[in-house]
Protein backbone atom coordinates (compact mmCIF):
# COMPACT_ATOMS: atom_id res chain seq x y z
CA UNK A 1 0.00 0.00 0.00
CA UNK A 2 1.16 3.69 -0.87
CA UNK A 3 0.83 6.74 1.87
CA UNK A 4 -1.58 8.78 1.23
CA UNK A 5 0.36 12.24 2.12
CA UNK A 6 0.73 12.93 -1.44
CA UNK A 7 4.18 13.93 -1.07
CA UNK A 8 7.73 13.35 -3.09
CA UNK A 9 10.92 13.10 -2.12
CA UNK A 10 14.11 14.74 -4.33
CA UNK A 11 15.16 11.26 -5.38
CA UNK A 12 11.74 10.42 -6.81
CA UNK A 13 11.35 14.10 -8.05
CA UNK A 14 14.95 13.23 -10.09
CA UNK A 15 13.36 9.80 -11.48
CA UNK A 16 10.14 11.41 -12.43
CA UNK A 17 12.05 14.17 -14.19
CA UNK A 18 14.54 11.77 -16.09
CA UNK A 19 11.39 9.81 -17.49
CA UNK A 20 9.78 12.61 -18.85
CA UNK A 21 12.90 14.02 -20.55
CA UNK A 22 14.26 10.89 -21.42
CA UNK A 23 12.11 8.72 -23.43
CA UNK A 24 10.49 11.54 -25.49
CA UNK A 25 14.07 13.23 -26.17
CA UNK A 26 15.91 10.06 -27.59
CA UNK A 27 13.40 9.35 -29.45
CA UNK A 28 12.54 12.14 -31.41
CA UNK A 29 15.65 14.79 -30.99
CA UNK A 30 18.20 12.12 -33.10
CA UNK A 31 16.52 13.03 -36.64
CA UNK A 32 15.17 16.15 -35.82
CA UNK A 33 18.43 18.02 -35.04
CA UNK A 34 20.45 15.55 -37.74
CA UNK A 35 18.00 17.36 -40.05
CA UNK A 36 18.97 20.62 -39.26
CA UNK A 37 22.59 20.48 -38.19
CA UNK A 38 23.90 17.04 -39.50
CA UNK A 39 27.07 16.00 -37.54
CA UNK A 40 27.07 18.99 -34.77
CA UNK A 41 24.29 17.63 -33.70
CA UNK A 42 25.85 16.92 -30.56
CA UNK A 43 27.19 20.82 -30.13
CA UNK A 44 23.41 21.89 -29.52
CA UNK A 45 22.74 19.51 -26.99
CA UNK A 46 26.20 21.22 -25.14
CA UNK A 47 25.13 24.73 -25.77
CA UNK A 48 21.47 24.29 -24.75
CA UNK A 49 22.15 23.85 -21.07
CA UNK A 50 23.72 27.18 -20.89
CA UNK A 51 20.27 29.33 -20.91
CA UNK A 52 18.10 26.00 -19.65
CA UNK A 53 20.79 26.54 -16.50
CA UNK A 54 20.16 30.03 -16.60
CA UNK A 55 16.66 29.59 -16.46
CA UNK A 56 16.57 28.08 -13.24
CA UNK A 57 17.36 30.79 -10.69
CA UNK A 58 14.60 33.24 -12.15
CA UNK A 59 12.15 30.07 -12.24
CA UNK A 60 13.34 29.68 -8.43
CA UNK A 61 12.61 32.99 -7.53
CA UNK A 62 9.25 33.58 -9.46
CA UNK A 63 7.90 29.89 -7.24
CA UNK A 64 9.24 31.42 -4.45
CA UNK A 65 7.33 34.89 -5.06
CA UNK A 66 4.06 32.56 -5.56
CA UNK A 67 4.44 30.75 -2.51
CA UNK A 68 4.65 34.84 -0.77
CA UNK A 69 1.91 36.28 -2.84
CA UNK A 70 0.29 34.35 -5.63
CA UNK A 71 -0.75 35.94 -9.06
CA UNK A 72 -3.57 38.64 -9.75
CA UNK A 73 -6.73 37.21 -10.70
CA UNK A 74 -6.22 38.56 -13.88
CA UNK A 75 -3.15 36.88 -14.44
CA UNK A 76 -4.25 33.31 -12.44
CA UNK A 77 -7.00 32.16 -14.43
CA UNK A 78 -5.74 32.99 -17.69
CA UNK A 79 -2.51 31.13 -17.04
CA UNK A 80 -4.29 28.00 -15.40
CA UNK A 81 -6.25 27.66 -18.25
CA UNK A 82 -3.07 27.73 -20.56
CA UNK A 83 -0.85 25.30 -19.09
CA UNK A 84 -3.95 23.41 -18.46
CA UNK A 85 -4.45 23.06 -22.86
CA UNK A 86 -0.27 23.08 -22.96
CA UNK A 87 -0.56 19.90 -20.74
CA UNK A 88 -2.89 18.26 -23.06
CA UNK A 89 -0.89 19.13 -26.04
CA UNK A 90 2.15 17.53 -24.61
CA UNK A 91 0.15 14.77 -23.02
CA UNK A 92 -1.28 13.83 -26.73
CA UNK A 93 2.24 14.37 -28.14
CA UNK A 94 3.62 11.80 -25.96
CA UNK A 95 0.57 9.69 -26.67
CA UNK A 96 0.98 10.32 -30.40
CA UNK A 97 4.43 9.18 -30.44
CA UNK A 98 3.82 5.79 -27.58
CA UNK A 99 0.86 4.95 -29.94
CA UNK A 100 2.87 5.14 -33.33
CA UNK A 101 5.60 3.54 -31.38
CA UNK A 102 3.71 0.31 -30.39
CA UNK A 103 1.93 -0.23 -33.60
CA UNK A 104 4.58 -0.03 -35.76
CA UNK A 105 7.38 -2.19 -33.50
CA UNK A 106 4.63 -4.57 -31.50
CA UNK A 107 1.68 -4.73 -32.64
CA UNK A 108 1.46 -4.25 -35.65
CA UNK A 109 -1.52 -5.36 -36.81
CA UNK A 110 -3.94 -3.91 -33.86
CA UNK A 111 -5.54 0.07 -34.16
CA UNK A 112 -3.56 2.59 -33.17
CA UNK A 113 -6.83 4.22 -31.60
CA UNK A 114 -7.39 1.40 -29.35
CA UNK A 115 -4.04 1.31 -28.19
CA UNK A 116 -4.14 5.24 -27.05
CA UNK A 117 -7.35 4.68 -25.33
CA UNK A 118 -6.36 1.71 -23.18
CA UNK A 119 -3.19 4.23 -22.49
CA UNK A 120 -5.50 7.10 -21.20
CA UNK A 121 -7.30 4.32 -19.12
CA UNK A 122 -4.04 3.61 -17.70
CA UNK A 123 -3.11 7.50 -17.41
CA UNK A 124 -6.39 8.29 -16.16
CA UNK A 125 -5.93 5.67 -13.21
CA UNK A 126 -2.54 6.91 -12.38
CA UNK A 127 -3.42 10.48 -11.91
CA UNK A 128 -6.67 9.63 -9.81
CA UNK A 129 -4.39 7.98 -7.36
CA UNK A 130 -2.21 10.93 -6.91
CA UNK A 131 1.34 11.90 -7.58
CA UNK A 132 3.13 9.86 -5.23
CA UNK A 133 1.83 6.19 -5.58
CA UNK A 134 3.15 7.07 -9.22
CA UNK A 135 6.36 8.29 -7.90
CA UNK A 136 6.91 5.11 -5.80
CA UNK A 137 6.35 3.29 -9.13
CA UNK A 138 8.73 5.00 -11.00
CA UNK A 139 11.44 4.91 -8.73
CA UNK A 140 11.21 1.05 -8.59
CA UNK A 141 11.67 0.30 -11.69
CA UNK A 142 14.31 3.30 -12.47
CA UNK A 143 17.43 0.69 -12.62
CA UNK A 144 15.61 -1.87 -14.57
CA UNK A 145 15.04 -0.04 -17.45
CA UNK A 146 18.05 2.31 -17.10
CA UNK A 147 20.49 -0.30 -16.79
CA UNK A 148 19.75 -2.19 -19.71
CA UNK A 149 19.69 0.48 -21.65
CA UNK A 150 23.54 1.62 -20.67
CA UNK A 151 24.29 -1.96 -21.59
CA UNK A 152 22.60 -1.70 -24.76
CA UNK A 153 24.28 1.77 -25.98
CA UNK A 154 27.78 0.21 -24.87
CA UNK A 155 28.01 -3.24 -26.87
CA UNK A 156 26.40 -0.48 -29.85
CA UNK A 157 29.64 1.40 -29.41
CA UNK A 158 31.53 -1.70 -31.36
CA UNK A 159 29.75 -1.02 -34.23
CA UNK A 160 30.47 2.87 -34.21
CA UNK A 161 32.66 4.32 -37.60
CA UNK A 162 34.16 7.42 -36.23
CA UNK A 163 35.00 8.49 -39.66
CA UNK A 164 31.33 9.45 -39.63
CA UNK A 165 31.61 11.83 -37.31
CA UNK A 166 33.46 14.00 -39.39
CA UNK A 167 33.71 16.82 -40.74
CA UNK A 168 32.15 18.82 -38.53
CA UNK A 169 31.25 22.95 -38.03
CA UNK A 170 29.70 22.72 -40.90
CA UNK A 171 26.70 24.75 -40.13
CA UNK A 172 25.83 28.12 -39.58
CA UNK A 173 24.73 30.54 -36.69
CA UNK A 174 21.58 30.22 -37.67
CA UNK A 175 20.83 26.41 -37.93
CA UNK A 176 23.18 26.01 -34.36
CA UNK A 177 20.85 28.43 -32.70
CA UNK A 178 17.85 27.12 -33.92
CA UNK A 179 18.83 23.78 -32.92
CA UNK A 180 20.20 24.62 -29.53
CA UNK A 181 16.24 26.50 -29.16
CA UNK A 182 14.83 22.77 -30.10
CA UNK A 183 16.96 21.22 -27.28
CA UNK A 184 16.39 23.90 -24.62
CA UNK A 185 12.77 23.32 -25.37
CA UNK A 186 13.02 19.90 -24.90
CA UNK A 187 14.97 20.44 -20.92
CA UNK A 188 12.09 22.54 -19.82
CA UNK A 189 10.11 19.63 -19.76
CA UNK A 190 12.52 19.23 -16.52
CA UNK A 191 10.91 22.82 -15.06
CA UNK A 192 7.75 20.86 -14.71
CA UNK A 193 9.99 20.50 -11.00
CA UNK A 194 8.73 23.91 -10.59
CA UNK A 195 5.27 23.13 -10.94
CA UNK A 196 5.49 20.38 -8.48
CA UNK A 197 6.71 22.27 -5.56
CA UNK A 198 3.54 21.71 -3.94
CA UNK A 199 4.14 17.91 -3.53
CA UNK A 200 7.53 17.95 -2.35
CA UNK A 201 9.14 17.23 0.94
CA UNK A 202 11.62 20.23 0.61
CA UNK A 203 10.43 22.95 -2.42
CA UNK A 204 13.42 24.45 -1.93
CA UNK A 205 15.23 21.58 -3.77
CA UNK A 206 13.08 21.18 -6.75
CA UNK A 207 16.36 23.79 -8.37
CA UNK A 208 18.69 21.23 -7.89
CA UNK A 209 16.67 18.64 -8.88
CA UNK A 210 16.18 20.57 -12.17
CA UNK A 211 19.42 20.63 -13.03
CA UNK A 212 20.39 17.00 -12.45
CA UNK A 213 18.20 15.96 -14.46
CA UNK A 214 18.99 18.13 -17.49
CA UNK A 215 22.53 16.92 -16.99
CA UNK A 216 21.60 13.13 -17.29
CA UNK A 217 19.28 14.13 -20.36
CA UNK A 218 21.87 15.64 -22.15
CA UNK A 219 24.58 13.42 -21.71
CA UNK A 220 22.07 10.47 -22.60
CA UNK A 221 21.48 12.44 -25.64
CA UNK A 222 24.81 13.13 -26.51
CA UNK A 223 25.86 9.25 -26.50
CA UNK A 224 22.82 8.98 -28.29
CA UNK A 225 23.44 11.04 -31.40
CA UNK A 226 27.00 10.35 -31.17
CA UNK A 227 25.81 6.73 -30.94
CA UNK A 228 23.23 6.89 -34.12
CA UNK A 229 25.51 9.16 -36.19
CA UNK A 230 28.61 6.83 -36.41
CA UNK A 231 26.39 3.76 -37.13
CA UNK A 232 24.00 4.56 -39.38
CA UNK A 233 25.42 7.98 -40.97
CA UNK A 234 24.00 11.91 -41.24
CA UNK A 235 22.20 11.13 -44.72
CA UNK A 236 19.91 7.72 -43.55
CA UNK A 237 19.63 9.04 -39.73
CA UNK A 238 17.57 12.13 -41.48
CA UNK A 239 15.34 9.84 -43.23
CA UNK A 240 14.32 7.39 -39.79
CA UNK A 241 11.40 8.03 -37.83
CA UNK A 242 12.78 5.86 -34.40
CA UNK A 243 16.31 5.48 -34.91
CA UNK A 244 16.89 4.26 -31.26
CA UNK A 245 14.36 1.66 -31.55
CA UNK A 246 16.23 0.69 -34.90
CA UNK A 247 19.42 0.33 -33.30
CA UNK A 248 18.05 -2.06 -30.23
CA UNK A 249 16.96 -4.19 -32.60
CA UNK A 250 20.46 -4.80 -34.34
CA UNK A 251 22.15 -4.46 -31.37
CA UNK A 252 23.63 -8.33 -30.50
CA UNK A 253 23.73 -9.67 -26.92
CA UNK A 254 26.89 -11.61 -25.98
CA UNK A 255 25.61 -15.62 -26.79
CA UNK A 256 22.74 -15.06 -28.49
CA UNK A 257 20.22 -15.34 -25.80
CA UNK A 258 17.86 -13.06 -26.36
CA UNK A 259 16.99 -12.93 -30.18
CA UNK A 260 14.29 -10.47 -29.98
CA UNK A 261 15.70 -8.02 -27.40
CA UNK A 262 14.15 -4.97 -29.33
CA UNK A 263 11.25 -6.17 -28.27
CA UNK A 264 12.24 -5.95 -24.53
CA UNK A 265 13.81 -2.17 -25.21
CA UNK A 266 10.41 -1.15 -26.48
CA UNK A 267 9.69 -1.03 -22.84
CA UNK A 268 11.81 1.27 -21.72
CA UNK A 269 10.23 3.67 -24.17
CA UNK A 270 7.22 2.32 -23.16
CA UNK A 271 6.92 3.29 -19.96
CA UNK A 272 8.98 6.91 -20.27
CA UNK A 273 6.33 8.04 -22.78
CA UNK A 274 3.88 6.47 -20.58
CA UNK A 275 5.12 8.68 -17.45
CA UNK A 276 5.59 11.72 -19.25
CA UNK A 277 1.69 11.22 -20.81
CA UNK A 278 0.85 10.90 -17.16
CA UNK A 279 2.60 13.95 -16.25
CA UNK A 280 0.81 16.22 -19.13
CA UNK A 281 -2.58 15.04 -17.57
CA UNK A 282 -1.49 15.80 -14.30
CA UNK A 283 -1.17 18.98 -14.96
CA UNK A 284 -4.06 19.28 -17.05
CA UNK A 285 -6.49 18.53 -14.64
CA UNK A 286 -4.65 19.72 -11.35
CA UNK A 287 -3.98 23.29 -12.37
CA UNK A 288 -8.35 23.58 -12.42
CA UNK A 289 -9.00 21.71 -9.57
CA UNK A 290 -6.36 24.61 -7.77
CA UNK A 291 -8.14 27.47 -9.68
CA UNK A 292 -11.58 26.22 -8.88
CA UNK A 293 -11.00 24.26 -5.20
CA UNK A 294 -14.83 23.55 -4.74
CA UNK A 295 -15.11 21.61 -7.92
CA UNK A 296 -14.36 17.75 -7.70
CA UNK A 297 -11.29 16.28 -8.94
CA UNK A 298 -12.80 13.42 -11.26
CA UNK A 299 -14.60 16.08 -12.86
CA UNK A 300 -10.85 17.89 -14.36
CA UNK A 301 -9.65 14.29 -14.92
CA UNK A 302 -12.26 13.60 -16.81
CA UNK A 303 -11.99 16.48 -19.01
CA UNK A 304 -8.04 15.82 -19.20
CA UNK A 305 -9.11 12.75 -21.19
CA UNK A 306 -11.22 13.24 -23.30
CA UNK A 307 -9.36 16.45 -24.61
CA UNK A 308 -6.37 15.11 -25.09
CA UNK A 309 -7.42 11.79 -26.52
CA UNK A 310 -9.26 14.52 -29.16
CA UNK A 311 -5.61 16.30 -29.64
CA UNK A 312 -4.46 12.59 -29.92
CA UNK A 313 -6.23 11.76 -32.96
CA UNK A 314 -5.99 15.32 -34.52
CA UNK A 315 -2.57 14.69 -34.35
CA UNK A 316 -1.96 11.23 -35.45
CA UNK A 317 -4.37 11.38 -38.35
CA UNK A 318 -3.45 15.05 -39.79
CA UNK A 319 0.81 16.10 -40.33
CA UNK A 320 -0.51 19.33 -40.43
CA UNK A 321 -1.32 19.04 -37.05
CA UNK A 322 2.22 18.22 -36.07
CA UNK A 323 3.68 20.73 -37.60
CA UNK A 324 1.20 22.71 -35.71
CA UNK A 325 2.26 21.82 -32.65
CA UNK A 326 5.87 22.66 -32.70
CA UNK A 327 4.85 26.26 -33.73
CA UNK A 328 2.50 26.48 -31.34
CA UNK A 329 6.17 25.44 -28.65
CA UNK A 330 8.11 27.45 -30.03
CA UNK A 331 5.65 30.68 -31.07
CA UNK A 332 3.23 30.47 -27.98
CA UNK A 333 4.19 28.54 -25.11
CA UNK A 334 8.21 29.82 -24.94
CA UNK A 335 7.23 33.57 -25.83
CA UNK A 336 3.73 33.17 -22.81
CA UNK A 337 6.71 31.61 -20.13
CA UNK A 338 9.07 33.84 -20.47
CA UNK A 339 6.43 36.97 -20.55
CA UNK A 340 4.86 35.10 -16.90
CA UNK A 341 8.46 34.45 -15.97
CA UNK A 342 8.96 38.40 -16.36
CA UNK A 343 5.99 39.79 -14.19
CA UNK A 344 6.41 37.23 -11.93
CA UNK A 345 10.51 38.13 -11.52
CA UNK A 346 9.99 41.97 -11.37
CA UNK A 347 6.78 42.07 -9.10
CA UNK A 348 8.16 43.40 -5.54
CA UNK A 349 4.98 43.58 -3.52
CA UNK A 350 2.19 40.90 -2.42
CA UNK A 351 -0.82 40.90 -4.60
Amino acid sequence: MFSDNQKISNRQLIRLLDYDALGISTLVLPTALTRILGKDAVFAIGLALLPAFFMIPMLQRAVKKLRQGGLPGWVRYPAGIFYSVEGCLLAAYGAYLLGDMITKNLLVEESFYLVVLFIFVLGGYGISHGIEGRARIYELLYWILLVPLILMLFLAARDVDVDLWTPIATHGIRELLQGTGMVFLFYMISAAAFFLTPYLRKPDCAGRCCRKSMVFAAGINAVVCLLLTGIFGERTLRTMDYPIITLMSMVKLPGGFLERQDVFMVAIWFFTLYAFVNTGMFFASDLPQKLWKRSKKGIWIGCALVLTFLFTVCIYRYAVCRTIFVSIQYGVVLPVSLLLLFILCIRRKKI
